[in-house]
């Protein structure tokens, strides 16, 4: 990847936990942002290798699913 492409896609990246905020953001205390937040971070620097069989960055997955449970669990 070009470093202009992991610029874009750590763009992305920083969109969608913006995103999976703004879901359930006016329910969630000081203390579930900065657990959602760690969370976040530790699963970025985890699955920072990992890449899907499409060439896509492997942490959209997981953002993905936590804004579906936060969507329809909350």
């Amino acid at each position: 990847m070009t470093e202009l492409e992991i610029l874009e896609e750590n763009k992305r990246i920083a969109q969608g936990y913006k995103d999976l905020l703004k879901i359930s953001y006016q329910t969630l205390t000081d203390e579930d942002k900065k657990l959602i937040r760690k969370a976040f971070d530790i699963a970025v620097e985890a699955h920072s290798p990992q890449r899907r069989k499409s060439g896509e960055a492997y942490i959209f997955h997981p953002i993905a699913v936590a804004k579906i449970v936060a969507k329809q669990i909350g």
